[in-house]
């Protein structure tokens, strides 16, 4: 808002305060830019379309537990202190994984084994407790 209320007073008062008139400005988008930008809006449009329809309950699952996580993120850190995190991360991330490579790696098929192991156990003691219902033929 105050750049937008110094952009109105310059217009307003540069040519009679310093002689100068403020410049033309002229914006113009490329077609193609549009293109893209529009067949992006598009593009989520349709998936919002696809969850939203109940046809894909998995898909449905996964952007609700997604949009959870975010609440619950939200309400222990603020919009702006989670952009500059984000920000930091992509900016500060991919060269650490250069130098440590190998150390990471490893640590990750370990953590990738470990939910395995876990995702077994649960499907043991809980999911093959649950009575299914099997068709007769």
């Amino acid at each position: 808002m105050l750049f937008m209320a110094v952009g109105v007073l310059w217009c307003k008062f540069a040519g009679r305060i310093f002689n100068r008139m403020p410049l033309e400005i002229n914006i113009q988008l490329p077609q193609s830019t549009c293109i893209y930008i529009f067949g992006t809006v598009n593009w989520f449009l349709l998936k919002f379309c696809e969850i939203t329809s109940g046809k894909n309950f998995k898909l449905f699952f996964v952007a609700m537990a997604g949009l959870y996580m975010l609440s619950s993120i939200g309400t222990y850190i603020s919009s702006l202190n989670l952009l500059y995190t984000i920000i930091l991360s992509v900016g500060t991330l991919p060269a650490l994984y250069a130098r440590y490579e190998t150390q990471v790696d490893a640590t990750a098929a370990r953590c990738i084994g470990l939910v395995k192991n876990l995702c077994k156990l649960f499907q043991v003691k809980v999911l093959d407790k649950i009575p299914r219902h099997r068709k007769l033929n």
